[in-house]
């Protein structure tokens, strides 16, 4: 893919400069009408199978019953299915980054967060929300259209990236103090994620590599700006691979 650069997350003035929290009540908001419907579902959890390099994974056929919004549940494991045929086609610009996969107000939901991100080594909790728009990126971690919706399962790579440096606020700051073998947790309306970071590395801010789906592969990539030492900015990756498959 030619032509898209990877946004320039670094400091940033806004309304909410006097605020130094980030708080997951829309998180909270979403969830609870998520988890308030009358929808009740017996998932495949084959459909959420890691990856088969991951020794902790075994793959099954049983289901598990869990309280869910169908529909939202369904397109977004459906998205996942079709995104591997279209992804490099649809990155056309980095514009069609900050759209969402989807709008949330479809399903009845009041605002577009999806879910949480949390890291305990460096104590980050934050909202992601759906598109990585300004405001969004203003607001918590953002989901980049055309990666990986956050359900997982194989041919997955969900793509999160935040602000470093964001005045008032801390968002992917720390990122650089995580480690191979570190745990990364996303949490959707349903269940938690669990990832083990696999690799760190600093790329050009043109590198769209990261943002790619690999086969066979239960992935979360992080992003967030660096310094390149010439006035400009690089990028800073965390690449996690799944490593639990059902935690609620």
């Amino acid at each position: 893919m030619v032509g898209i650069t990877l946004f320039v997350i670094t400091n940033y003035t806004s309304i909410f400069d006097d605020y130094d929290g980030v708080t997951t009540a829309d998180y909270s908001t979403n969830a609870k009408i998520i988890n308030s419907s009358n929808n009740s579902k017996k998932i495949n959890k084959a459909s959420n199978t890691n990856s088969s390099n991951t020794s902790n994974s075994k793959s099954t056929n049983s289901t598990r019953k869990i309280n869910v919004s169908n529909k939202l549940y369904r397109d977004m494991v459906d998205y996942n299915k079709k995104l591997p045929a279209v992804q490099m086609k649809k990155m056309v610009n980095e514009k069609v980054l900050e759209k969402p996969f989807l709008h949330l107000s479809k399903y009845g939901l009041p605002n577009s967060c999806i879910g949480t991100i949390e890291v305990d080594k460096i104590n980050l909790n934050l909202p992601i929300y759906l598109g990585a728009s300004d405001y969004h990126m203003s607001l918590g971690a953002t989901h980049l259209n055309y990666t990986s919706a956050p359900t997982g399962g194989k041919n997955t790579n969900t793509v999160i990236g935040g602000h470093t440096g964001y005045i008032g606020r801390t968002f992917f700051d720390n990122l650089r103090s995580l480690d191979k073998g570190d745990t990364i947790k996303v949490k959707n309306f349903w269940y938690t994620l669990k990832y083990k970071v696999i690799e760190t590395k600093t790329v050009v801010k043109d590198d769209t590599s990261v943002l790619y789906i690999q086969k066979n592969r239960d992935l979360l990539t992080l992003f967030t700006c660096v310094s390149d030492r010439a006035g400009g900015f690089n990028r800073y990756v965390v690449v996690a691979e799944r490593i639990k498959q059902w935690n609620m």
